[in-house]
């Protein structure tokens, strides 16, 4: 199985870290699996420096499309037209997206129209505001999205107006390295900035 990562800013490498040392994992034990990390910004962005992912335990991205602006359907179009390209020269089965960026959206559409199967990482968030563009873009990458992964309980709650979403919905768990308990994300008590997490049965980090 080839697996296209997108990340559209410097939060979804933090997010998309442990997917991409699960599937190193999986690959080392004998699975038939790769993937590419692919940047939809530039690559001499000064906001991704090499610290980034050596703490991150993660390689570097394989590509990086170029696209800046803040004009919402300008960069939509240009992450388009450029995604087009990169999977045209590296082909992919899955397509990850992460978050509700215009890249996450952008992304997502793309590589529905060739037939491949989407999976989108913290799902179901919802403002019920549609005015707002992130709104619009996750409301899309939901709507169109195979896979559907749900990492908070506030998530969920778009899940629960949606029973169709639901459907596709699957429960993200982490092994604590501590107690060895399973638990799931949203079950973990996490600091003000999201980094940092105490395990719900022995209490460490």
């Amino acid at each position: 199985m080839k697996i296209t990562i997108v990340s559209g800013a410097r939060p979804n490498f933090m997010k998309i870290a442990p997917i991409c040392r699960a599937i190193d994992a999986a690959r080392e034990a004998g699975k038939n699996i790769s993937y590419r990390i692919v940047y939809t910004g530039p690559q001499d962005d000064t906001s991704l420096d090499a610290s980034l992912f050596s703490d991150l335990s993660m390689r570097k991205p394989d590509a990086c499309l170029g696209v800046t602006g803040h004009d919402h359907s300008q960069v939509a179009a240009s992450i388009m037209l450029a995604f087009e390209r990169e999977l045209d020269g590296h082909p992919a089965q899955v397509v990850l997206v992460v978050d509700d960026m215009t890249a996450t959206m952008s992304c997502s559409i793309v590589a529905k129209k060739r037939g491949l199967k989407v999976a989108h990482v913290i799902a179901g968030t919802r403002s019920f505001d549609m005015n707002m563009p992130r709104e619009v873009n996750r409301t899309i990458v939901d709507a169109i999205s195979d896979y559907l992964s749900d990492l908070t309980g506030f998530c969920h709650k778009g899940f629960t107006l949606d029973p169709e979403l639901g459907e596709r919905t699957y429960i993200v768990t982490e092994i604590c390295p501590h107690c060895e308990a399973e638990v799931e994300i949203h079950g973990w008590d996490t600091d003000c900035n999201g980094f940092k997490a105490f395990c719900p049965y022995c209490g460490k980090r």
